[in-house]
């Protein structure tokens, strides 16, 4: 098995799971990238009185609110809005290339971006990917192959 794919727990995140530390083991992705705040990671105050998602998962690598927070920025008339980051709706792309021992896979987090006016009404959306792109190799039985 090389990746897991699930969801809905709203919120987005990718966890590696390899128990005897031997290199080979999966990827495994929750999928719930449409976060209304009542279910996904627990907030809680650090010593420095900010709040910071709590990792219950001792095997996750990456989740859209703890590694891709949201950014602010004022615009040109003082009004903050929203610059990057954050969680929303969107997909996990995968990639499949045929290769000479069986094919490679990239799994891309995307999601769809808000862009709002001076007021926080929708203008449109725009396609981002989040920063944690996957690659692996898998042979032609589908087994992963070794990095």
């Amino acid at each position: 098995m090389a990746a897991v794919i699930s969801g809905h727990d709203e919120m987005f995140e990718r966890s590696w799971v390899d128990e005897d530390g031997d290199g080979r083991g999966f990827h495994s992705y929750d999928v719930g990238v449409a976060a209304d705040g009542l279910r996904g990671e627990k907030l809680v105050q650090n010593a420095e009185g900010k709040y910071e998602p709590l990792r219950f998962n001792s095997h996750s690598q990456w989740s859209a609110p703890a590694d891709e927070p949201e950014t602010w920025a004022k615009d040109e008339d003082g009004v903050p809005q929203l610059v990057s980051g954050g969680l929303h709706y969107g997909h996990l792309q995968i990639d499949i290339a045929n290769t000479a021992k069986g094919a490679e896979l990239t799994l891309t987090p995307v999601h769809i971006f808000p862009q709002q006016d001076s007021e926080y009404q929708l203008g449109k959306t725009e396609r981002r990917a989040y920063d944690d792109v996957v690659s692996f190799a898998v042979g032609k039985d589908g087994v992963p192959l070794a990095k």
